[in-house]
């Protein structure tokens, strides 16, 4: 049995997790930014990508996606890009669903090569290889713990905001241009409207 004295507490600290609740589950709020992944042209970085096979219907129901895409870009290179409200499909271990069936050995984060602002998760294998990135907003995502801290108190003033993965994976070693396409992704999504950089 709870001690009245500390009924006013509890009830504050109650209200305060109902907000996010109400306003996310049974009022939708969400903010949309206008951007859309099919505007990513197919020629990125000097290469031109054709859609995959299997298409992206899967990942409406398997990441929650509301926006994807998935293509090819020559024999070595597989794009995917993905966009949901529910963040933790996007960033918990993305690669079980986009690159299923790949062995990773190793990983870790890394600023991109050619543009140090981004942090690029990266996984390795002996017969594959991926790489990805992960924006909210107009911020890349490092740490999903951290970024769910901030995002908690955040949410009791703001609305949801989708979550965008950037995934690019292959067999045997990343070639060379590889994290070319997945920047070349980001710059045209991020262009998009005006909350473009």
């Amino acid at each position: 049995m709870m001690s009245p004295r500390y009924a006013p507490v509890v009830t504050v600290l109650l209200a305060l997790a109902l907000i996010p609740t109400i306003r996310n589950t049974y009022l939708a709020a969400r903010v949309t930014d206008g951007r859309t992944l099919q505007s990513i042209p197919m020629s990125l970085a000097g290469r031109y990508g054709s859609a995959t096979e299997r298409g992206t219907r899967w990942a409406a129901t398997t990441l929650e996606a509301e926006d994807a895409i998935e293509r090819r870009y020559g024999p070595d290179v597989t794009l995917f890009a993905a966009r949901s409200f529910d963040a933790k499909q996007l960033y918990h271990h993305p690669e079980l669903a986009v690159a299923y069936g790949s062995s990773y050995s190793s990983s870790g984060v890394r600023p991109a090569v050619s543009r140090p602002s981004v942090p690029v998760h990266w996984l390795s294998g002996t017969e594959a290889w991926a790489m990805y990135v992960l924006a909210y907003g107009d911020d890349y995502v490092t740490d999903p713990i951290r970024f769910e801290l901030r995002r908690a108190f955040a949410s009791l003033v703001t609305p949801r905001q989708p979550m965008t993965l950037f995934f690019a994976h292959g067999r045997r070693q990343a070639p060379a241009d590889a994290e070319a396409v997945l920047l070349a992704a980001i710059d045209s999504f991020h262009a998009q409207g005006a909350h473009g950089r």
